[in-house]
């Protein structure tokens, strides 16, 4: 259950009175930029410099594409604990792959994988001083409640924030000069690699609520030597972050959902808004029937339930007695009712990851001589992240096909039963019945992922004449390493079957296990009986924490899966100019890059066995190399120098890449491009680009494996309305199969079913062309004024896609070409349930998008203000800057392919149409302020459904304020608060039952926090 589906007051104190001493919330700038640029320790601009998105030096800070910057200030002023929560407030990025606020799969636990315009994380490109850097996304089935796409992910975690200087983010255009995999763009973080001194800081944070605390130690030092030919500088962090799940915000989250019943009919809904919601055929204890159906049965009357002589509903009290229960509001769902005794499924949804890491991260240069640098760089990540909170495996008709998850046969002379229990289940005719449970009280619902991650990189650059010219060159090679320990628990189904078989030994009066007292006979081969028959322990499901410990221990098992990605990278580039033209130089930029990516995702010997409750997992493994050479030329066709009248510059700029691919084949990429200015205040600026994404390891050889999935079953009467070809093709169905439709109410759409899926060595090269369209000013007129605004578009070709069950459902029934083959990929059972499916690995289908970026910048100082005069007030004294910043992105167009069946999702939750940050920063001497707000447009759970196909289909926009105040003690000793969501807003109401993993990837469930942090420089 998913979201809505079955499967410190010191610091407190000081916060209060510096906002008291502001007299109004004290926010923070999103330091978003239209420009991409370099700077020194002091934040300085420095000389020609190498933009991301490019390999050719330049004087100037303005690029091709859409850019935008996080300086390594905001980092700081923010008290972020990782680049991505930095890069996720920009206006450009969507819902994270992988985040560590939201539901997530075992194998990304605390990890973050940002998403660049919301075409998929693993689109993003990650790179670290412009070059790559190994993934952490294991190579194998992303998990039933929220796992990352398969791809090549980099998590963020991993980048020590000590270390960094600024991040640069570039629009498309990214392919040509790095490679695959920059569909949407590139993230570029830059190191810093001239700091000198030492510098210590401490940061502790805490939500209003006295939890969420998270706290970080971090140390940064740096020393010349060799008369300034050289620098080292070193990091080393640790941080920890305590975990939550919904029970801690039950007016944040809710565990409410949406279903059909008689009154919501009778209001013209299909399904109507259910709070409180919980599983009312399933209890924690154990709910006895007279079949191995639900207890139930899709009726406030439970046919099927145990009834005592006063005709109530009857489950197991955790003293094993037969007591009635509070069943809540029912709806005539199958699924979920409202309130009661019966199975709540907040305390099993976790929202934050409880997590520690250590980092440690250096770089370093020396001049060997005036033209010869070495360098390198290294990056250590280790850490713990635990998914505390999931749910537990279930005696559920709801999982009636998969292995050991139907209710449990018992009669009444079972020994563990009280004599109270056999004689309601006698009185009502049951001497034979059926427990269905959550079984909460026997393994740990837990996973644990220790990772450890390292990168070094190694290299030389530099210089030399030819012909009169200066060449510049670069070589390097990297190698990372990345692993995963998974440890997580199942039930053994053997050890299970032997302990719930249990009788009394005669001769002591004991209950024992049936296997103790006529044990099998020994196996073949002698060694006498397994540990499964001379180790049962006896097992009592009869109510809550009746297990015995002993009994626990027998019937767990301790799982252990091992994921490891390797990458080696080798590249040379080049650059210079060969000749002049009439506007200046022609620089070029060449090089040859090899890269070999590795992966494997292993699991112990039970898990490959299928000896436990989850299906036989297989091992991944396998690599594939890249073979890859580039050119990058920039052509100026009219410079300032000429002074022309009405051309103040203009340049052409074209890059081209050819990758060999060992498994994708060749590709070509290329952008071609150019910016021109009438006059200096102006310049706009164009490309198109080629690109393509490379397929993954997990993607590529993932064998068939068995995986599980809910849907948005079409025949539902949620969703049946969509599409008039869609009912009538149901309707034929369900005469063949004999089933009532008008009845019909989906397990699949609240219950998981099981499946297969599978990699596939035949994939190609995802394909996409964008182009981008804009211009940046800087207005001579308002000095301190930078303001971008671009077009962009992106159109996405071939994508690799594991078909979801519902893609696939959707296919099958929303076309005249009924039945097709995609309708074979599922199958249905005598009552029209959905009971198993298959979604291979293909390139399929397409993916549209377009909006408008914009992203603007003021600083000016305060004295210069007609109001300073006006007032009366000194001319020439110093009152402080002041900047402001915007970022926007409004979403034109965002819709996805599949099959033939385009979906659009623009305006859905998670997707915008607006997203907008609006921030400003005040520095005076020692003193600073910042003050940032944050907007998303309304959103909808999904915009293609019918007004009446639900009560409620939308959540209402969102704004929030996040705050910062800083001051300097001392000249070496800094003090910051931070205050994120000041105002403690809600996320608007619902949202997280429409769209429950989009809504915590987009809005603030963590409610107002507070982080102070002291920083000390030596």
């Amino acid at each position: 259950m998913a979201r809505s589906k079955i499967v410190h007051s010191r610091l407190l104190a000081s916060a209060g009175i510096a906002l008291a001493v502001l007299g109004a919330p004290a926010l923070a700038q999103t330091a978003t930029s239209t420009t991409v640029a370099a700077a020194d320790d002091t934040g300085a601009a420095v000389g020609d410099i190498v933009v991301t998105g490019s390999r050719i030096p330049r004087a100037g800070f303005d690029t091709l594409q859409p850019a935008q910057t996080i300086s390594g200030k905001l980092l700081d002023d923010r008290a972020f604990l990782n680049a991505a929560d930095a890069l996720n407030e920009l206006s450009a990025f969507g819902t994270p792959g992988s985040n560590n606020t939201g539901q997530q799969s075992a194998t990304n636990i605390g990890q973050q994988f940002v998403n660049l315009y919301n075409l998929g994380a693993q689109r993003t490109l990650v790179l670290v001083n412009g070059r790559r850097f190994v993934s952490g996304n294991a190579p194998t089935v992303g998990g039933t409640f929220g796992g990352a796409p398969p791809g090549q992910e980099v998590d963020l975690n991993t980048i020590p924030v000590g270390l960094i200087d600024h991040i640069e983010v570039l629009s498309v255009g990214g392919a040509p000069i790095y490679g695959a995999d920059a569909i949407a763009g590139t993230v570029n973080v830059i190191l810093k690699d001239k700091f000198q001194g030492l510098q210590v800081e401490a940061q502790d944070g805490v939500t209003r609520y006295g939890d969420g605390t998270s706290y970080v130690v971090r140390g940064l030092a740096g020393s010349n030597f060799a008369d300034d030919r050289g620098n080292i500088t070193a990091t080393i962090e640790y941080q920890n972050q305590d975990g939550l799940t919904y029970l801690n915000r039950p007016n944040f989250l809710p565990y409410a959902t949406f279903q059909p019943s008689d009154a919501c009919t009778a209001r013209g809904f299909n399904a109507c808004y259910v709070a409180n919601a919980t599983v009312p055929s399933i209890f924690p204890g154990g709910i006895p029937a007279i079949n191995a159906g639900l207890a139930n049965s899709g009726s406030p009357a439970y046919p099927n339930a145990i009834h005592n002589a006063a005709g109530q509903v009857v489950a197991f009290a955790p003293d094993g007695t037969l007591q009635p229960v509070n069943l809540g509001i029912q709806n005539n769902g199958l699924v979920f009712g409202s309130g009661g005794d019966a199975d709540n499924l907040a305390g099993q949804s976790q929202f934050v990851a409880p997590n520690h890491r250590l980092l440690i991260g250096s770089i370093g240069h020396y001049d060997v001589t005036d033209h010869v640098k070495a360098y390198f760089e290294t990056e250590f990540a280790q850490s713990t992240a635990i998914l505390g909170a999931a749910q537990p495996s279930y005696q559920s008709a709801f999982f009636a096909g998969q292995k050991g998850a139907a209710p449990i046969k018992f009669t009444t002379d079972n020994p563990f039963l009280s004599p109270q229990a056999a004689a309601v289940l006698n009185a009502a005719g049951a001497s034979t019945f059926y427990v269905s449970r959550a079984n909460l009280d026997i393994s740990p619902q837990s996973t644990t992922n220790d990772s450890t991650t390292y990168r070094v990189v190694a290299g030389i650059k530099g210089d030399f004449e030819l012909g009169g010219r200066k060449i510049n060159w670069d070589t390097a090679f990297n190698y990372g390493h990345s692993e995963s320990r998974l440890t997580y628990y199942d039930i053994n189904e053997t050890n299970f079957l032997n302990a719930i078989d249990v009788v009394k030994d005669p001769a002591t009066g004991r209950i024992v296990c049936a296997v103790t007292l006529t044990p099998p006979a020994v196996p073949a081969g002698g060694g006498g009986q397994p540990t499964s028959v001379t180790g049962c322990q006896p097992l009592n499901l009869f109510g809550a924490g009746a297990p015995s410990a002993a009994a626990r221990a027998y019937v767990t098992a301790q799982d252990l899966a091992m994921s490891i990605l390797t990458q080696r990278d080798f590249q040379i580039n080049a650059n210079g100019s060969p000749f002049d033209i009439w506007a200046g130089p022609v620089q070029l930029a060449a090089g040859f890059e090899y890269r070999e990516e590795g992966g494997s995702y292993n699991v112990d010997a039970f898990a490959a066995a299928g000896l436990g409750r989850a299906a036989a997992t297989s091992d991944v493994a396998g690599s594939y190399k890249s073979r890859e050479v580039y050119t990058e030329v920039n052509i100026p066709v009219v410079s300032p120098d000429m002074g022309w009248k009405f051309i103040h510059s203009a340049e052409i700029d074209g890059s081209f890449r050819r990758i060999d691919n060992s498994y994708a084949g060749v590709s070509n990429v290329y952008t071609i491009g150019g910016k021109f200015s009438p006059i200096r205040d102006i310049e706009f600026r164009g490309n198109f680009t080629h690109s393509v994404r490379a397929p993954s390891i997990g993607e590529l050889f993932l064998p068939t494996t068995n995986t599980q999935s809910f849907a948005q079953d079409p025949c539902d009467p949620n969703f049946i309305s969509s599409k008039p070809e869609r009912q009538a093709n149901c309707a034929a169905v369900f005469k063949t199969l004999g089933a009532n439709l008008a009845t019909f109410k989906s397990n699949v759409v609240n219950a998981s079913v099981l499946g297969t899926t599978g990699g596939n060595p035949k994939l190609l090269n995802e394909r996409a062309d964008a182009w981008t369209a804009g211009f940046v000013t800087r207005p001579r007129f308002i000095p301190g004024l930078t303001l971008a605004l671009d077009w962009i578009d992106i159109q996405l070709k071939d994508p690799i896609t594991s078909l979801s069950l519902t893609q696939v459902m959707n296919a099958c029934y929303d076309t005249s070409s009924f039945p097709n083959s995609f309708c074979n990929l599922f199958q249905r059972d005598a009552g029209g349930q959905v009971t198993s499916f298959s979604t291979p690995l293909v390139n399929a289908g397409a993916q549209g998008f377009n909006g408008a970026q914009l992203d603007m910048t003021y600083t000016f100082g305060v004295g210069s203000l007609p109001v300073i005069r006006w007032l009366g007030m000194p001319e020439g004294n110093d009152y402080g800057t002041l900047t402001f910043d915007i970022s926007g992105f409004y979403t034109n167009r965002h819709d996805f392919t599949i099959l033939g069946v385009t979906t659009p999702t623009r305006g859905n939750i998670g997707d915008p149409k607006v997203r907008l940050n609006v921030s400003g920063r005040y520095t005076r001497g020692p003193f600073n302020v910042y003050l940032q707000a944050r907007h998303l447009s309304s959103g909808s759970s999904d915009v293609t459904l019918p007004a009446k196909s639900q009560e409620i289909l939308t959540a209402k926009a969102y704004t929030v304020f996040n705050g910062s105040l800083g001051y300097d003690i001392t000249k070496n000793v800094t003090a910051q608060l931070v205050v994120n969501n000041v105002f403690n807003t809600a996320p608007p109401a619902y949202a997280i039952s429409l769209s429950s993993n989009a809504a915590l990837g987009s809005y603030d469930y963590l409610g107002q926090f507070f982080a102070f942090k002291i920083k000390v420089k030596v």
